[in-house]
């Protein structure tokens, strides 16, 4: 007999995922504004963001391993719905690459009007 894995109050693959984009796109639009203005708070809004994006990640990570870990797990459905979380996951950490990628960008340009003092 198969089991099919119900979990209760947990969002679905697709909202996690529209959430993730909300926030990976604001966050890299006010990093990149905030690049403008300075360099040192870009970086705290990028942290902000960051830690917004790792809480998200830590629920979805969550929910993958209640998901693996329940007792009626086994079914093609629930396989596809574990696969499905870890691909958001993956977004997750994308998303998070990206603002550090938009941050060490902003600096490697600030050094370079700078006259970067030898690093090339």
């Amino acid at each position: 007999m198969i089991l099919e894995v119900v979990l209760q109050g947990a969002l679905s693959p697709e909202a996690i995922a529209y959430i993730m984009a909300a926030v990976g796109v604001i966050g890299a639009l006010s990093v990149y504004g905030v690049m403008q203005l300075d360099r040192r708070w870009a970086a705290y809004v990028a942290f902000l963001f960051e830690l917004v994006l790792a809480v998200l990640f830590a629920y979805t990570v969550n929910i993958v391993y209640a998901l693996y870990g329940a007792p009626g797990f086994g079914s093609v459905e629930d396989i596809a719905l574990g696969v499905a979380y870890q691909r958001v996951a993956a977004g997750i950490l994308s998303a998070m690459l990206l603002l550090a990628g938009v941050v060490s960008i902003g600096y490697y340009i600030e050094l370079q009007k700078t006259g970067g003092g030898g690093h090339e």
